[in-house]
């Protein structure tokens, strides 16, 4: 309670000491030359510059770089440029790729047919063995040829989803929109 007085009293003398200050530059404004300067009110825009020194950053930066290597054919921005995501910016030769997707192509074929020639091979000594006509030794061969061969099917299709995948990959787009700043 004794506290509270003394800040009371504190801010009472502080607020009496600014209104005398003010009154006493009142009186000699008014001694000097009647009245104060005062300006007539408009309406304008009022323009505040703040001197300062810093370095601005973007919100997103990103480096955009290919996931394959390969030669250049044709780039499509200048530094500068302002472009929209998903736009493409550069096209990698895709030569090379193409013809490494028709080869896995044909070898997935090759490999289809393999695996439907070792599937009637293991049906045919399948139905000998049961009757006794072939050795034991030539029918689970007939069933290792057959696993090999789908296999090798399984590993001609991953190498084609590659093949199309590293294609796809030969045009570069622009991840977010933005602006050009190096190439």
């Amino acid at each position: 309670m004794k506290r509270n007085l003394i800040i009371f009293l504190i801010l009472g003398l502080v607020a009496g000491g600014i209104y005398g200050v003010l009154g006493v530059l009142r009186d000699s404004a008014a001694q000097k030359g009647g009245e104060l300067p005062t300006d007539t009110a408009e309406r304008r825009d009022l323009k505040s510059i703040v001197p300062a020194t810093g370095e601005v950053l973007p919100l997103l930066s990103s480096v955009v770089k290919s996931e394959i290597s390969g030669r250049i054919t044709e780039i499509k921005i200048e530094e500068g440029d302002s472009v929209t995501r998903g736009q493409m910016l550069l096209e990698l030769d895709r030569t090379s790729l193409e013809t490494r997707l028709r080869e896995a192509q044909r070898n997935l074929e090759a490999e289809r047919l393999r695996l439907d020639k070792s599937e009637r091979n293991y049906v045919r000594l399948q139905e000998l063995y049961a009757k006794q006509f072939v050795g034991e030794k030539e029918y689970l061969d007939a069933q290792t040829d057959l696993n090999l061969a789908k296999l090798n099917l399984e590993i001609a299709q991953a190498r084609l989803e590659d093949a199309a995948e590293d294609l796809s990959k030969t045009t570069i787009n622009a991840p977010h929109d933005g602006v050009v700043t190096r190439l």
